[in-house]
């Protein structure tokens, strides 16, 4: 029985192991901010596209989801969509300005 826990995470030998994707730095957090910066300047683009007339065109067909015409429920489902994730982003980048704003006040 071989000890595999002898070895680091990015030994070629290691069943699993992806030589090419470097271990995890522990000195960054799980949750990095830049990334919800990121994610939250790329959702107004999102949706514009998802927004835009050609991409909005796919779903004029003649085709009902209860009662209610595929094209207003694909253009109510993206805007709650867009609502959900922009209140999602808003609450994982709250701790950030509130850490900006608590430096700010201790400047002056």
């Amino acid at each position: 029985m071989r000890d595999e826990t002898a070895r680091p995470a990015s030994d070629p030998s290691r069943p699993g192991s992806d030589p090419s994707r470097p271990a995890s730095d522990p000195s960054r957090p799980a949750s990095d901010p830049s990334r919800a910066v990121d994610a939250a300047k790329a959702l107004p683009a999102l949706g514009v596209f998802l927004l835009m007339p050609p991409t909005i065109t796919l779903f004029a067909v003649l085709a009902d989801v209860a009662g209610i015409p595929l094209i207003v429920v694909y253009m109510f489902g993206v805007w709650l969509a867009l609502i959900a994730c922009a209140g999602l982003l808003a609450r994982r980048l709250a701790p950030l300005h509130d850490d900006d704003a608590t430096r700010r006040d201790a400047k002056r």
